[in-house]
């Protein structure tokens, strides 16, 4: 099982050689590093990481009035020893991506917990990394690592987006179901039971909505496939019980990739053409969940959501997802 931790405090300073300041969230951006930060951009070490558990190690030597950014770490973490893992290792920290460039630095000339103490922890167990995918990381935000073989193939080597090359990828029939669910009023779902809505049809202008989306994935999200699609249903259903309408989608091809997304836009855009042709009457109305339910086909192999890890059976129920 990959090791997981999670973020402690997210710090940043505007000066070389000082201690850090924790701050709510951070921006991560890829060649950067920390947005605002003093380290960033610096060539492979845009990032600095120290675990909580080491800075104890500090605190058990006698070095008083520690805390989140006193070795100038932008992140502290908690739970994980990430200064064991090889350069080369890839993390999943919150949203963001990162490779492991290296562990331990030489202190800067004045250092004044080695001039205190003798030791230092941040030349063995600091480490640094670059950022592959950029985002906004948070304290709480859950720190993986990927094992070798996880593939991130919309990324190069130097952590640019591209489409995958699928020339080499064996044709196989390719399908895929997702679910979704718009939560409204009562009134509001009566109304459209009834067809007594200004706009008309909403459940018909929805479906089709939904057939045309899937067909324009390709030109909706920037790095998928045009895909021939051998077919796309939408089914839109009255949940009395949710004061909703259940959406589900299912697409197939006879292709190189999967259709998982087309089957995700069908359903988000009749979602959207559902809340357009009502929100004259009902602002308040929720769009969401929406997820894979199932897809077959190609080297990934069989998906099913198993029922106890499915959004709308949990939300119909009242249970915890498993």
């Amino acid at each position: 099982m990959a090791q997981k931790g999670k973020v402690v405090s997210v710090n940043r300073s505007t000066r070389k050689g000082v201690v850090k300041e924790s701050i709510p969230c951070g921006e991560l951006r890829v060649h950067v590093g920390l947005v605002g930060d003093a380290h960033a951009g610096e060539g492979k070490r845009q990032l600095s990481l120290l675990a909580a558990e080491s800075i104890h190690k500090m605190e058990q030597l006698g070095v008083p009035n520690l805390r989140p950014g006193s070795f100038a770490e932008n992140i502290t973490t908690e739970g994980i020893t990430l200064h064991t893992l090889p350069v080369g290792t890839r993390l999943l920290i919150g949203e963001t991506l990162h490779v492991i460039t290296q562990i331990g630095k030489e202190c800067h000339k004045g250092c004044a917990i080695r001039q205190a103490t003798g030791a230092c922890i941040m030349p063995t167990e600091g480490v640094f990394t670059n950022v592959l995918r950029g985002g906004v990381v948070r304290p709480g935000d859950v720190i993986r690592v990927l094992p070798d073989d996880a593939d991130f193939s919309h990324l190069d080597e130097k952590g640019n987006v591209r489409m995958v090359d699928v020339s080499a990828k064996a044709v196989t029939v390719r399908r895929a179901t997702a679910a979704g669910r718009v939560t409204m009023r009562q009134e509001t779902l009566d109304a459209i039971c009834g067809g007594r809505l200004p706009k008309g049809d909403v459940l018909a202008a929805a479906r089709v909505a939904g057939v045309m989306a899937a067909k324009k994935t390709s030109e909706l999200i920037p790095m998928c496939h045009l895909l021939p699609l051998d077919s796309v249903t939408v089914h839109l259903e009255a949940n009395a019980q949710a004061h909703a309408i259940d959406i589900r989608a299912t697409t197939a091809c006879t292709g190189k990739t999967g259709v998982e997304m087309e089957a995700l836009t069908a359903v988000s855009v009749a979602a959207l053409t559902l809340y357009d042709m009502c929100k004259s009457v009902d602002r308040a109305m929720c769009i969401g969940p929406i997820y894979l339910v199932e897809k077959e086909g190609g080297k990934s192999g069989h998906f099913v959501r198993a029922a106890q890890m499915d959004p709308l059976h949990a939300m119909d129920t009242g249970k915890t997802l498993a």
